[in-house]
């Protein structure tokens, strides 16, 4: 036989590891957990079959080889007590379930197939004088491919080297990281093997590609294999809006988001307008602070970037709003026709706020010719004339939506030639849209108001 198999039995507690009067090879190697052969014990002895059965700290081969293969470790034998006749002595401990070592215990589980004796069992049997055959050479891992993939995601990859055998394993390492097993692992021949590695809950960084043939020979491609943290998404941001020139607080959601990332909102065309007092709340909650100061009116994007500078964008996520303002106009509407000199003349100036927000004081000018004299005036309107040309007004504040008439009655000068112009403005300090502030009248000739009329006069 291969000589795995010691002389030892316990008979009634009485221990031997002899054959009629014979040790075996295996024999020689025994010893109990003080470090005593069990070749010294008295043969067909109590002490002798205590130590058989485990009551001296167990029994362990003690081999030069074997104890290599077991990082410098005697090999520990299965030695229960009672003894167990086929089992006890010639049997390694089942501290080597589980292992490369495993074939060499002394039952399998349900399902469980060895194939390999094991280096432990390798160096028992060169200590007892076997020559053992060199084995095969260890896999190199050379490449593999693609050698990145995103945390989260499953990633089909190629890895080249030399040596693989059938059956065998991949994985990656991470000091502190649970390992990473290859799942569908296909040796396709001795330089290729494809699998799938499954990235869900990886840790950012560079990781070790390990194959390990069925022979538990490895090799490794050290920071081989690189797992990024996905890019940050963008879901919502609320408030969605805001007036130009205001500042706004937002909340942020999405997922992803890394602590230290930056916030931003962009436009095409514009100035980015950059996050401030950013807070990175957790990965799918960030807060922070636009300024929206000289801010073109308008959709924007919003943009949160992560310290690795991956990028999520919410497209046309935010929108920055006209503020609220007021907008006075005025038109003039000029009663009568066919003047002459010496004749009554009335101008009626409409007013009104077509904006949002109230008008607090605007104010009226008319600057009348010369051709108009002894003028008066009346308005439905709480005005208040003030300065010296002309006619000039502070009129009431006038809410959104409000409207009026001042109405100017005079008389055409003897003396006027024609065509003549009378021309009225409104002005608000809010008022930031004064195309539609003037109104005028033409006497004589054609006469043109605002809005846009013509008729002869």
């Amino acid at each position: 036989g291969l000589g795995f198999y010691g002389m030892g039995n316990v008979t009634l507690g009485l221990g031997t590891v002899r054959y009629s009067g014979y040790p075996g090879i295996y024999d020689q190697f025994t010893e109990d957990g003080d470090g005593t052969p069990l070749l010294s014990y008295t043969n067909h002895s109590v002490a002798l079959g205590n130590a058989l059965t485990g009551k001296v700290g167990g029994v362990y081969f003690n081999g030069t080889h074997a104890n290599e293969s077991n990082e410098g470790a005697r090999v520990k034998l299965y030695s229960p007590s009672p003894w167990q006749e086929g089992s006890s002595y010639s049997h390694l401990d089942e501290i080597f379930n589980g292992t490369p070592n495993a074939l060499m215990t002394y039952s399998l589980g349900y399902g469980e197939s060895e194939h390999s004796p094991g280096p432990v069992m390798l160096g028992m049997f060169e200590d007892m004088g076997w020559t053992l055959a060199s084995p095969s050479p260890a896999p190199t891992v050379t490449s593999i491919t693609p050698n990145s993939g995103v945390r989260g995601n499953t990633v089909s990859v190629t890895i080249a080297g030399s040596d693989f055998q059938s059956g065998a394993t991949v994985k990656l390492t991470k000091s502190g990281e649970s390992d990473i097993s290859g799942t569908s692992v296909n040796v396709v021949n001795a330089s290729q093997i494809t699998c799938d590695l499954p990235l869900a809950g990886a840790a950012a960084g560079q990781w070790n590609v390990v194959v390990t043939n069925p022979d538990s020979q490895s090799g490794t491609l050290p920071n081989g294999f690189t797992v990024s943290e996905p890019p940050p998404t963008v879901t919502s941001i609320s408030p969605d809006n805001g007036d130009r020139g205001s500042a706004v607080s937002v909340t942020i959601t999405g997922s992803d988001f890394q602590s230290g990332a930056t916030v931003k909102l962009t436009k095409s065309g514009a100035t980015d307008i950059a996050g401030t007092a950013v807070n990175v709340v957790n990965a799918t909650q960030i807060t922070c602070d636009f300024l929206l100061v000289g801010a073109e009116t308008g959709q924007w994007n919003v943009v949160v970037t992560n310290p690795d500078s991956q990028s999520g964008t919410l497209p046309n996520g935010f929108t920055v709003n006209e503020p609220p303002a007021p907008d006075v106009t005025l038109s003039q509407r000029l009663i009568g026709r066919d003047f002459q000199p010496g004749d009554p003349i009335t101008f009626v100036l409409s007013i009104a706020n077509v904006g949002d927000m109230t008008a607090v004081q605007p104010v009226v000018v008319d600057h009348l010719p010369d051709e108009v004299i002894t003028e008066t005036y009346a308005s439905d309107l709480n005005v208040s004339p003030i300065g010296s040309f002309s006619f000039t007004w502070n009129v009431e504040q006038l809410s959104a939506g409000e409207s009026g008439v001042i109405t100017i009655y005079g008389w055409i000068a003897p003396t006027a030639t024609f065509p003549f112009v009378n021309i009225a403005t409104i002005a608000d300090a809010g008022d930031h849209t004064p195309d539609n502030n003037t109104g005028l009248a033409i006497v004589g000739g054609y006469e043109l108001y605002l809005p846009l009329a013509m008729r002869e006069g």
